[in-house]
């Protein structure tokens, strides 16, 4: 599956750690998808997506709607996790980055 998605299926994380795959930093970010959520997937789907991979990936396809092209140029700093008291503005604006 591409990349560019704003969520990611909980088999999709379990396939990732069993394959040790999946660093445990990376659970720090997700939370169930409240509001900008697949058909069907709403309370079950994760986000955002996280491809645990794709630092080691010779070519990258975003087919979502996230596309890299869309969004200004990010800095080269890791991330840090959200806050975990996020208001309901901040989930939903949050889900649709």
């Amino acid at each position: 599956r591409g990349l560019g998605r704003g969520d990611i299926a909980p088999e999709e994380v379990d396939f990732y750690k069993k394959k040790k795959m999946w660093d445990p930093y990376f659970d720090k970010f997700l939370y169930k998808c409240k509001f900008h959520c697949c058909p069907g997937c709403k309370g079950w789907a994760l986000s955002p997506y996280i491809s645990a991979p794709a630092q080691k990936a010779k070519i990258l396809h975003f087919n979502g709607r996230l596309k890299p092209s869309h969004s200004k140029r990010r800095d080269l700093k890791k991330v840090t996790p959200p806050k975990q008291d996020m208001s309901e503005e901040e989930r939903a604006a949050r889900e649709q980055r």
